[in-house]
């Protein structure tokens, strides 16, 4: 990081434990008359609609203002106000003694675009980024016998135990075309899959076949974060089928700890560039095979976390022909012996083996070793009905490789309603993905209403 950016984390970590510090010194009760009966989890209890269905959701604004005041092209007309959003997001459950049948569908338009002058745009842009309407979570779950419990369509499956870093979270894709703006709960992309589950004791194994094939989806030519316009090569998806990825793991919960293992075959979201024409490249995605485990471990008020991954079957423009295999590991620690307060790091290493100099270079971007470190401080004040968040994720083993630094509050005054407000601090890299950040800074806004 710059020494600008250290400054930047240096404040924003001092102001957020001053100001934490000065709610909690002031009495709460006057305050907080009123609201005794508030419910924090007033999304998690939708409104009974139909003797059988259950349905629920939010309605959304959100803006975003950036500090960025750049003259050069495309960036020009992100400088401001560069979000003004809408966003409708609508579930339904319908639940019988053994079966349950989830629907969930959300939709956006941004105002920003029509403010801004459609014509400044490119086609490509607005397709993506202007208006949005799609199925979120679609499936059917229920048991099949004692211990044997199936769940087929549209849904997210977390594997690890990172909150920040992805080590084995590698079932749902990410959408990552603002990068930064969000945790990675709140941007993974289901897909279709069944998932068989059998429970024994402390042990559980879980089948899963993956039907959908589906990537991350990155910032593109022209946007706010990839503002350079140029040819893309053509991608070559796979098809999907029954069980076009696989997936396994068994795992156990116990007194203070839990352990998992997983193996799964999946391809990798990122696509490689295969250069054996180089007349007209194609990106393709490497089939990965993937062996890993992942740990809990409580002492006292700490809790240490851990994951291990070993991918086989990563392919590289600068070695057509060969497969590679990569070891990553990572390592969090978490405290929440502070009253309202938990204090999370995390750090990750990727290791590539057989790695050579000219794989640093574009377009793989692969380094022996690649760092990715997070630091994450939540709290929550008036009797819960506020909350404030900071996020840390810094890019190399000295932390100087770019990164992306989040402070954000949100506060609840009535029931269903939630205010936030935060600021998004970029710092660039050398190497993808900060290397195409920059200054992009920016302040977040948001007002939610739940029903």
């Amino acid at each position: 990081m710059t020494r600008c950016g250290w400054v930047d984390l240096f404040c924003l970590i001092s102001f957020y434990f001053g100001f934490c510090a000065h709610l909690a010194a002031e009495p709460n009760d006057e305050f907080m008359q009123g609201f005794d009966d508030f419910s924090i989890d007033a999304e998690q209890q939708p409104v009974d609609v139909a003797k059988s269905w259950r349905f629920g959701g939010h309605l959304a604004v959100f803006g975003s203002y950036s500090l960025d005041d750049s003259d050069e092209g495309i960036l020009k007309q992100y400088s401001g106000l560069s979000k003004l959003q809408t966003l409708l997001r609508v579930h339904g459950d319908r639940q019988s003694d053994r079966w349950r049948i989830h629907v969930e569908g959300k939709g956006f338009k941004d105002w920003f675009y029509d403010h801004q002058g459609k014509s400044h745009f490119p086609d490509s842009v607005l397709d993506e980024y202007e208006s949005e309407l799609e199925w979120h979570e679609f499936y059917v779950e229920g048991r099949l016998t004692g211990n044997v419990d199936i769940k087929m369509g549209r849904q997210l499956l977390s594997w690890g135990r990172s909150d920040s870093l992805r080590v084995l979270d590698l079932l749902n894709p990410l959408d990552l075309r603002e990068p930064g703006s969000t945790d990675v709960v709140e941007i993974r992309l289901p897909v279709n899959m069944t998932r068989l589950d059998y429970s024994r004791g402390a042990w559980s194994w879980n089948l899963i076949a993956i039907h959908e094939i589906r990537f991350n989806k990155t910032p593109i030519p022209g946007s706010e974060f990839q503002p350079r316009i140029a040819p893309v090569p053509a991608e070559i998806k796979p098809s999907g089928n029954w069980a076009a990825e696989r997936a396994f793991s068994l795992s156990g919960v116990f007194p203070g700890w839990d352990l998992s293992l997983h193996y799964a075959e999946v391809y990798e979201d990122e696509p490689y560039l295969d250069v054996t024409d180089p007349i007209t490249p194609l990106q393709k995605h490497s089939l990965l095979h993937v062996a890993g485990a992942a740990f809990n471990r409580i002492y006292g008020n700490w809790l240490l976390k851990g994951e291990y991954a070993h991918s086989t079957g990563f392919n590289l423009a600068a070695d057509p022909g060969n497969e590679h295999s990569r070891t990553d590991v990572l390592l969090g620690i978490e405290y929440f012996g502070f009253r309202h307060t938990q204090v999370a790091l995390e750090t990750s290493v990727r290791h590539l083996h057989d790695w050579q100099s000219r794989f640093a270079r574009p377009p793989d971007y692969r380094l022996r070793n690649e760092w990715l470190s997070a630091l994450r401080l939540n709290r929550s004040f008036a009797n819960e009905h506020a909350s404030t968040v900071l996020v840390a994720l810094l890019q190399g083993s000295q932390l100087n490789d770019g990164g992306i630094v989040r402070a954000s509050l949100e506060y609840t005054p009535m029931d269903g309603l939630n205010l936030s407000i935060g600021i998004v601090l970029y710092s660039k890299g050398d190497t993808p993905p900060f290397s195409e950040l920059g200054d992009r800074d920016r302040v977040l806004m948001g007002l939610k209403y739940s029903f």
